[in-house]
């Protein structure tokens, strides 16, 4: 009955927060008593009692002894949490990971939403994006009202989907902000995203729907200029022609020089292309070769106003803007092939 003994006296210990009395009587057993119900369960309680006290390399130590002796044991769920908890809060996220879902597998009543939150920072801070936006999943699946709880790893995960050009997961997870948190609360660069997402996903509407909503709330004229070039670019895309070139008209009125400006007669050259009206789209691309010298917008101008001359019937324009690429651009490779 001695081990018995020491445990209830161990317990009582604990309560008292008499820790280290309590450690040695648990440590007695473990090391004294063999397998037995009062071993297994002084293991779970010494990892306990020495995360109290904030002994956490020891903590894991006595619950990996329990999981490898006790792999059933009723307080492996709360020795897995207890081992990944330590290895997440020593910054080893990549540790932490196994143990985090082993506890939430054994006992997701208790671990679910604890152990989430912690995988999903994890998998951010380890770049894992597809691991980490099917947490967010599984997270918002049980409980949608819970976003507030992951909206800033949401904002991260869209902008990082939308840094790798990857648009359908960009404007999904940018969308949920804009569908879950009050208007106040977002911030208006998530609009702008999720507009760009939405152009590249050829959802136009939705996309000036999501560039106005960010055109409300910026104020400076450099990002009202950005702002109407890229309502502009929607507009383009959903063949709203007249729409799209007052936008660009507008960037141009905001930003009378410089990238933006460029940027705007750029597009205006596009909008008249696809409208056919090829020798006023050449004017445009050439207007951005005459005023900047820009090594990569610049080329990207004379080959446009090249392309628009052929279309346009023009091949004596044509050749003498090629001339002028080639010249100016020695090393500049054409997106598309010439003529001839």
């Amino acid at each position: 009955m001695a081990s018995k003994a020491l445990l209830k006296r161990a317990v009582l210990y604990q309560e008292i927060k008499n820790y280290p009395a309590a450690l040695s009587d648990f440590s007695r057993i473990i090391s004294d008593y063999g397998p037995s119900a009062e071993r297994e369960t002084a293991l779970l309680q010494k990892g306990l009692t020495l995360g109290q006290q904030e002994n956490f390399p020891e903590m894991t130590a006595a619950f990996n002894l329990l999981l490898k002796e006790y792999p059933n044991s009723a307080g492996a769920a709360q020795a897995n949490y207890w081992i990944g908890w330590a290895a997440f809060e020593s910054k080893k996220y990549a540790d932490a990971i196994a143990s985090l879902q082993e506890a939430r597998k054994r006992n997701p009543q208790e671990y679910e939403e604890k152990v989430s939150l912690r995988l999903i920072f994890s998998y951010q801070t380890l770049g894992r994006k597809t691991e980490e936006a099917k947490e967010i999943d599984d997270f918002l699946q049980k409980d949608p009202n819970r976003f507030p709880l992951v909206s800033d790893s949401c904002l991260q995960l869209g902008t990082g989907f939308y840094d790798e050009k990857n648009y359908a997961p960009a404007a999904k997870y940018l969308e949920l902000i804009t569908k879950n948190l009050e208007r106040g609360k977002i911030d208006k660069g998530v609009w702008f995203l999720l507009g760009k997402s939405e152009t590249e996903l050829k959802r136009y509407t939705d996309a000036v729907g999501s560039l106005n909503n960010y055109l409300e709330q910026a104020t400076e004229p450099g990002d009202r200029a950005r702002a109407f070039l890229a309502i502009s670019q929607a507009q383009r895309g959903a063949q709203q022609f007249n729409a799209a070139r007052q936008s660009a008209d507008q960037a141009l009125t905001l930003q009378p020089e410089g990238r933006l400006n460029a940027d705007a007669r750029m597009l205006l050259g596009d909008v008249d292309s696809a409208q056919g009206n090829y020798a006023n789209a050449a004017k445009s691309y050439l207007s951005v070769a005459l005023l900047y010298e820009d090594p990569e917008v610049t080329p990207r101008a004379l080959e446009q106003a090249y392309q628009a001359f052929r279309h346009s019937g023009d091949e004596s324009q044509a050749t003498k803007t090629l001339s002028e690429l080639k010249s100016r651009f020695p090393n500049y490779q054409l997106k598309q092939p010439a003529a001839g």
